[in-house]
């Protein structure tokens, strides 16, 4: 198995710029325990990837078209994904599946769940890992932002509907 492109290990850790304070001590970098819920696991990565696959096959809209895709990407180089996340997607792929979850609502609870996996990840010295999912969070931040208007919209619309019909029946 060959590690992702970016990603960490004691000898070679992750940076954007030139590194010169040297390579991390192996000591330095301390490994998840099974409590950390929000920090990847590569025994259970494919296991995992493979569970979101599923769940976004069974569930269909286009959330979960975008889900499938991004999680194959992922599962193609290598990248892990935390318990609690793998919990956030497979719950958010059910519901908004069943109309009780906007879109922007699942992407929104993603970027905090991967806010808090990369938090988590960059503590353990997992450079890489802590990288890809700071990018994931901020790019569900900024999917949340663009599906939420039409959300926010149709929300706003039936109560003005509501409120203007109530004008009528009175």
């Amino acid at each position: 198995m060959t590690s992702p492109i970016g990603s960490s290990s004691p000898n070679r850790p992750f940076s954007p710029v030139s590194d010169t304070r040297g390579p991390v001590q192996a000591s330095s970098v301390t490994s998840p325990t099974p409590s950390e819920s929000h920090v990847s696991d590569p025994a259970q990565t494919e296991r995992l990837r493979q569970d979101i696959y599923e769940q976004a096959w069974r569930n269909p809209s286009l959330y979960a078209l975008e889900v499938g895709v991004v999680n194959e990407a992922l599962r193609r180089t290598e990248f892990g994904i935390s318990p609690a996340s793998h919990q956030s997607v497979t719950h958010n792929l059910r519901q908004v599946h069943a109309g009780t979850m906007t879109e922007a609502e699942a992407h929104f609870r993603e970027a905090g769940s991967f806010a808090q996996d990369a938090f988590q990840s960059l503590q353990h010295g997992q450079y890489g890992q802590g990288a890809m999912e700071a990018f994931g969070a901020a790019i569900n931040a900024e999917a949340g932002i663009l599906t939420a208007p039409s959300a926010v919209g149709q929300q706003l619309g039936d109560a003005i509907r509501r409120e203007i019909s109530s004008w009528f029946r009175g």
